[in-house]
């Protein structure tokens, strides 16, 4: 009864901290209690309690603070406010929740305030106040003027403004020094305000602990702090955010595997061997080894129809579709040609209509205005006839350049093209005039058509013919050997027609004219063709040779003239297709056998090529995640640049992969290389395990849901473990971490911080408020009783109110039949 005298020596008093009823083998049906004993002659209300909060980490590509903020329910927001903000005034800030998350990259620092009444942040921005304690001690930094903060302050986020500590030796000096200005945008009457803050102001912080105050006293009410203990001093409450970009520590156990390597013909792009391609429409060649590669003239005339008209449309009818119709996988060599000696019985001319047959450039050229002189020709040492156009005519020498552009922005990044040869220029685009030198074109035409090439194509490999000065100076175009092998090497092989002795050899020019140019394979193709019969069948005579050559000069494809057009020698031309170009063997995987949901993980993957070159177009490495039938649940994408692997050199790469949100369960851990053209697995991998849709299979993996999952039984989700031990067993579930009496499985239930010894399931408090009332601090997601005992030895509880549910805020149970001397307790357990 209210005014008797008391019968205990203290108004509220704990009873037990810990009281564990209906253990049983999960934590679901697990209840904590906590009890006290109540006197009703005198409140003495509880201490304040500092209860700091889990670490926050919401990494973003970016986020759109001045639209729409759905993208911001996504994120992991700090809790609610507990207590609102009596008496608040109509400039006053009372805080409701706050959302961080930063931009991937650690540029940005986004931030929002979400209030419960509306304050006008533009015009009073010092009432919005976050002290920021980037090396998180507090002894260094500002603590406040009364040394009320929790944490030592080295820049203070005003608004949009943000400062940095300049109070030197104390602490409680408030002195700033201006940093710089936030982005920001309010909506919704002025209580949503979100900002976009440059990290790079406050030091680019990996972590950081901050309070939010806001300053009312500005208009003579009481401050409000978020956390509500964040004014509790040294043992008060703050926030932590982390900005930390690095891997996790590995989750599970690690597996590795290393497949067994494999010698399987496969007709991988960009690579092997080359067919004709000029005039597939009129007869498709002879194809007995499995060639994607086709070569194709571009006859200048078929293309630019009048000054700066291109029919490109119409070349890809003629030329690309008829090849890519009958295989999709087709890849193709350009060369532009504008004088190609004899074209009618080569099968250039089969798409050209009225005029002269030998003229493979546009009539334009030489009609007025332009009016370029052309010289027609019988023979130029045996080739002919022909057409050549004047080279070195200014205006042609524009009409070049202005066609080489076009053709670049019409197929430069084009992933159909294997390379584009740097044609044009003299007889058949090889910038030579042989037998009629006189009409030849000069350095000055070369250099500018060169530079053109080299400016306009930034992603399509490019070849020249020659490694010659100036065809081949200052640039890094790989070459054509078009008299393979004869002209390529020193004569030691005994090739028939071996002539070393000037630069029209690959080699010679490596040596004595452009020494730069012996490294282009690393960025450009080196190919060839042998056009006399003696040279073809030294590819099946001279095996061995023709291999080292094709090794020591880095070779990716020889065509459309070869060995390749006479049937019946697999034996030696497989090992040959299988050599050029790039060639790739899985050497290791290492990866965890159980990943969880919003934890990232590592898959190290260890790459070789075996092949004679690397590859010179974009192909993504790719980790998926298949079901039982192979089907992708889940794709990832190394990042690292294919390209960059040259032969013979193990490749080794650790890559930090975001845990997909698939279903639980085991999935099975593929590799495949990506084919940009169909976003699908398009390069074989010479490894064994090789799945239906060009993967590789590696091993299982088991994916799980942290907030369910619980990899050691101890009762505590994988999760929470994580969260508060760095690690997904690193909870003894029995264990009173922090010494404050209650469990570490008691502390998941009740959604305490099991590491901070003031952060404990309580009674808040029990006072009487028109009727008694008791006060539990609760959490999502659990189930509330509230119950009170008259005589504790008869161990009789009877329920107030029935079980609630917690919403993260400070809840009142009204006890409306108090009797004189009571014990109260309450109990939580978790939401079924």
């Amino acid at each position: 009864m209210i005014g008797a005298e008391p019968v205990c020596p203290v108004t509220l008093q704990i009873i037990s901290r810990r009281r564990r009823l209906d253990m049983k083998n999960t934590a679901r049906k697990t209840t904590v209690f906590v009890t006290a004993l109540l006197c009703l002659n005198v409140i003495v209300p509880d201490s304040a309690v500092a209860d700091s909060e889990a670490v926050r980490n919401n990494p973003v590509a970016a986020l759109n603070i001045h639209g729409d903020r759905t993208a911001w329910a996504t994120l992991d927001a700090f809790p609610v406010d507990s207590a609102g903000e009596s008496g608040i005034g109509p400039f006053d800030v009372d805080w409701h929740r706050v959302t961080m998350a930063h931009r991937a990259d650690v540029q940005s620092l986004f931030i929002r305030y979400e209030l419960t009444t509306a304050a006008d942040f533009s015009a009073y921005p010092a009432f919005y106040n976050i002290f920021v304690d980037v090396d998180n001690n507090r002894a260094t930094g500002y603590i406040g003027g009364g040394g009320q903060f929790p944490v030592g302050a080295e820049y203070l986020i005003q608004g949009a403004s943000v400062f940095s500590f300049a109070g030197g030796g104390d602490q409680t000096a408030f002195v700033w020094d201006y940093k710089g200005a936030a982005d920001f945008d309010i909506q919704s009457s002025g209580v949503d305000i979100a900002m976009e803050v440059p990290l790079s102001l406050m030091g680019t912080p990996t972590s950081f602990r901050f309070v939010l105050y806001g300053d009312n006293v500005l208009n003579g009410n009481t401050p409000d702090y978020y956390p509500d203990t964040g004014d509790g001093g040294e043992l008060g409450g703050f926030f932590e955010y982390s900005t930390s970009t690095q891997p996790e520590e590995p989750l599970g156990e690690m597996a590795s595997y290393s497949p067994a390597p494999t010698a399987n013909d496969y007709n991988n792009p960009h690579k092997g061997f080359m067919l004709w391609g000029t005039d597939y429409a009129d007869g498709a060649p002879n194809n007995y080894y499995g060639a994607t590669i086709y070569h194709i003239y571009v006859p200048w005339r078929e293309i630019e129809t009048s000054d700066q008209v291109f029919e490109w449309g119409r070349f890809e009818t003629n030329h690309l579709l008829p090849i890519l119709n009958k295989d999709p996988r087709a890849t193709f060599v350009l060369r532009p040609v504008a004088d190609y000696p004899d074209g009618q019985n080569s099968g250039v001319t089969l798409f050209y209509t009225g005029g002269d047959l030998r003229r493979d450039f546009p009539s334009f050229l030489t009609n007025a205005p332009l009016s370029i002189t052309a010289y027609p020709y019988t023979s130029c040492d045996g080739d002919g006839p022909g057409i050549t156009p004047d080279w070195n005519d200014p205006a042609m020498i524009t009409q070049l350049v202005q066609f080489v552009q076009a053709f670049a922005e019409r197929y430069d990044g084009d992933p159909r093209i294997t390379a584009v040869q740097v044609g044009l220029l003299g007889l058949w685009g090889e910038w030579h005039q042989s037998g009629c030198d006189n009409r030849g074109p000069s350095s000055a035409v070369k250099i500018a058509v060169r530079d053109a090439y080299a400016a306009a194509f930034t992603n399509t490999p490019l070849q020249t013919r020659y490694p010659g000065n100036p065809d081949a100076v200052g640039v890094e175009f790989g070459f054509h050997e078009d008299y393979f092998p004869s002209f390529t090497a020193p004569c030691i092989y005994g090739f028939p027609d071996c002539d070393d002795s000037g630069e029209w050899n690959m080699d010679y020019s490596f040596k004595h004219v452009t020494p730069a140019s012996v490294d282009n394979w690393l960025s450009n193709p080196i190919s060839g063709e042998s056009p006399n019969t003696n040279q073809k069948r030294t590819w099946s005579n001279n095996v061995n040779n023709i291999m080292t050559v094709l090794r020591d000069y880095h070779f990716s494809f020889l065509g459309p003239a070869g060995g390749h057009e006479m049937r019946g020698n697999e034996v030696n031309l497989l090992p040959m297709k299988r050599l050029l170009g790039y060639n790739y063997q899985i050497v290791r995987v290492d990866w965890p056998t159980d990943i969880w949901w919003g934890h990232g993980f590592d898959v190290t993957l260890v790459l070789t090529n075996t092949g004679a070159a690397p590859i010179y177009h974009r192909f993504p490495v790719e980790v998926a995640l298949c079901d039982a039938a192979g089907v992708p649940v889940w794709r990832g994408t190394y990042s690292f640049d294919l390209r960059t692997l040259t032969p013979n050199v193990d490749f080794e790469r650790t890559e930090h992969f975001a845990t997909p949100p698939v279903a639980p369960g085991v999935y099975s851990l593929r590799i495949g290389i990506v084919d940009p053209r169909t976003g699908e697995p398009g390069i074989r991998i010479q490894s064994a395990g090789e799945d239906a849709n060009y993967r590789i299979v590696i091993g299982n993996v088991q994916v799980r849901d942290p907030t369910t999952s619980d990899i050691d039984g101890d009762g505590i989700p994988d999760g929470w473990e994580f969260e508060h031990f760095g690690s997904f067993t690193g909870a003894v579930a029995t264990a009173d971490t922090d010494g404050d009496g209650q469990g570490n499985l008691e502390h998941y239930i009740s959604g305490t911080n099991p590491t901070n010894a003031t952060s404990y399931f309580r009674v808040e408090s029990v006072s009487p408020d028109g009727a008694l009332v008791v006060q539990v601090k609760t959490v999502t997601n659990r189930v509330y009783t509230v119950e009170r005992s008259d005589d504790l030895s008869a161990g009789l509880w009877s329920g107030i109110g029935e079980p609630f549910d917690g919403t993260g805020e400070l809840i009142s149970v009204p006890d409306t039949n108090p009797t004189p001397v009571g014990l109260y307790r309450a109990g939580v357990s978790l939401k079924p």
